[in-house]
């Protein structure tokens, strides 16, 4: 986008590049230009919805883009998800069959789920570890 598509005065005919300053997105929106930056760097801590939503806005953005904007700076919550049985049967699998090195996963928590036989040789032998203390 371009200042002239949005309605914006051009101050000069020199721009290093191309597209809407940074002060001009954040003027469209609404948001004040700290509140822009923040969310260019990725610092989303402080960020609103209506933040979101009013970037999006001015970007033009289509309803799959301002989803995916909003998954970027609000990703959707997985702690309730948990793991299918197969999908541990995978993972365990994939564990075992690195046989060189030590290779274990673990949980949200640092919980061991799962380890291979060189783990438990050079590691920790988490067989020998009561499961709620797997750490």
């Amino acid at each position: 986008m371009h200042p002239e598509d949005v309605g914006l005065p051009l101050y000069g005919d020199r721009r290093r590049v191309p597209g809407l300053r940074r002060e001009e997105l954040a003027q469209l929106a609404g948001v004040s230009i700290s509140h822009y930056t923040r969310l260019g760097q990725g610092q989303y801590a402080n960020i609103s919805i209506e933040v979101i939503d009013a970037v999006g806005r001015v970007l033009r953005l289509r309803a799959e883009e301002r989803e995916y904007l909003h998954n970027l700076v609000r990703p959707p919550s997985t702690a309730s998800r948990t793991r299918s049985g197969a999908e541990l049967r995978t993972l365990r699998h994939l564990v075992d069959s690195m046989t060189a090195a030590p290779a274990y996963i673990t949980g949200r928590y640092g919980n061991a789920l799962a380890w291979n036989r060189m783990t438990a040789l050079v590691l920790c032998d988490f067989d020998a570890v009561a499961p709620g203390r797997r750490t």
